[in-house]
């Protein structure tokens, strides 16, 4: 059985970090694995802030924890940028990159070190350089490299791994300065450092976020997700270019907000539903709000769009999603459907929200909506199908397709049309007539009031292709 003990400066708020030192402790104690692992602190003479500093029984290793979800470019010298996937840029991350915190927190490290040694017997220091080369020190990127990602591996004086080869690297390593675990254990002391469980260590409240934030979005897939109709491949452009729905959902980490247009039925909201549930086990909590609710106030506007889900008011649906440590992924339904007098305001408001709490907005609108600064990204275009898409998505409404279905499909133009034609032949059997199928479908078109135009061009279309 192994012995982790953990040393706490003050409480972990970033996520990434309580993140790792729980997989780290529970990977050590897997491997039984006896370490001291010392948590945010400051350190040195220039009082550093340290991520991690864990010692096994054969090495000593300080940890600059960082996690980015864009691909990140850098090398030992010079600034570190996150880019997206074709290249632009995201951000710069600093002039001070990861490498070189990582050095700093070492030489940090070293001066408590030395310090140490001159109050009690230790292995002595090798003259100015210290205890330099006697511990490692690295940049863990958790929990992965992003893909396209281009980073040196480091070099003696600091090395660069995602999570799985920091571990490898950690447990091979034999860096230390011969320091007994009682030693260490006082210079924890001497940087004022507690010894705490892993949930003591995380910031007060955290485990209370954490809770109401997966009550949230598993109420949130039960009512968006219970009834959610497969996904079907249509035609899809971003930027004018050849797309797919997986193409969408690899914008969201490295965009602020995208816009998702098309015609009426084409279905917008249903892939940006199927993009928010996605989008949880990536680490979103996602939010739908219906622009044509806009009325005075965008506060009512978000709180009306939680009212169902969540058991606080904005305020507290706001604060619970960052103190749990999940990005906000915002969807505003029908931006098209917002009053012209009230459009500016809802951007604007929306744009608070990126600023304010990092969020991520996906925009649906028959149109597009000319954007600037925040609110500014790609156009993910969805049109008409395509003949063969007609029958793709008639098939997976209705398994059994009969041709009296295949000759009036080739009438419609949207998966919402096909889809309605699908629920109209539910219950007729297979011996129907294209008249009964005709007056289910303008039955199941006209019932729908939300859709009464669509309803209604669909059967003038009807009408013409039969003549």
């Amino acid at each position: 059985m192994s012995d982790v003990k953990v040393f706490i400066g003050y409480p972990i708020e970033e996520p990434s970090e309580i993140n790792f030192l729980t997989t780290l402790n529970d990977d050590l104690a897997q491997r039984q694995q006896d370490a001291l692992v010392f948590a945010n602190f400051f350190a040195g003479k220039t009082r550093q802030q340290i991520d991690f500093f864990v010692v096994t029984s054969v090495c000593a290793c300080v940890v600059e924890v960082k996690s980015y979800k864009s691909p990140v470019f850098g090398e030992v010298n010079g600034t570190w940028e996150l880019r997206k996937p074709d290249g632009t840029l995201i951000k710069s991350l600093g002039d001070r990159n990861p490498y070189h915190q990582a050095l700093s927190a070492k030489y940090a490290m070293n001066d408590e070190m030395v310090n140490l040694s001159t109050k009690r017997a230790l292995p002595p220091p090798q003259g100015s350089k210290g205890y330099l080369s006697a511990m490692e020190s690295v940049v863990c990127l958790f929990p992965e490299i992003p893909p396209g990602s281009k980073l040196p591996s480091g070099d003696y004086r600091v090395s660069i791994h995602d999570y799985a080869s920091f571990l490898e690297f950690l447990l091979k390593s034999t860096k230390n300065p011969g320091f007994t675990r009682a030693d260490w254990i006082e210079l924890a002391g001497g940087l004022r450092l507690r010894e705490q469980g892993i949930s003591q260590a995380k910031h007060p409240g955290r485990d209370k976020a954490i809770g109401l934030r997966q009550d949230y979005v598993n109420r949130f897939v039960d009512f968006y997700g219970k009834h959610l109709d497969p996904l079907v491949q249509t035609t899809m452009t971003i930027n004018e270019e050849s797309c797919t729905a997986e193409s969408l959902k690899s914008l969201l980490p490295t965009e602020k907000s995208v816009q998702l247009i098309g015609p009426s039925g084409c279905g917008k909201t249903h892939m940006a539903k199927h993009s928010a549930i996605w989008a949880i086990s990536k680490g979103y909590a996602p939010l739908f709000i219906a622009a044509k609710y806009f009325r005075d106030s965008f506060h009512d506007l978000l709180n009306k769009s939680i009212l169902h889900l969540f058991p606080e008011n904005t305020t507290g649906f706001l604060n619970t999603i960052r103190d749990s440590g999940q990005h906000l992924l915002v969807n505003v339904d029908g931006l098209n459907e917002c009053a012209l007098q009230r459009l500016g305001e809802l951007l604007q408001e929306t744009q608070g929200l990126i600023l304010r709490h990092k969020a991520t907005i996906i925009f649906t609108s028959q149109q597009p909506v000319e954007l600037s600064g925040e609110l500014a990204g790609p156009v993910v275009k969805l049109g008409y199908l395509t003949g063969e898409e007609k029958l793709e998505v008639l098939s997976a409404y209705s398994p059994a397709v009969g041709e009296k279905l295949k000759t009036m499909v080739g009438i419609l133009r949207t998966p919402f049309e096909v889809c309605l034609l699908a629920e109209s032949a539910v219950g007729l059997g297979t011996d129907f007539t294209t008249y009964t199928l005709f007056n289910a479908y303008a039955r199941k078109c006209l019932s729908r009031r939300e859709n009464s135009s669509l309803a209604f061009r669909i059967l003038v279309s009807i009408g013409r292709g039969y003549g």
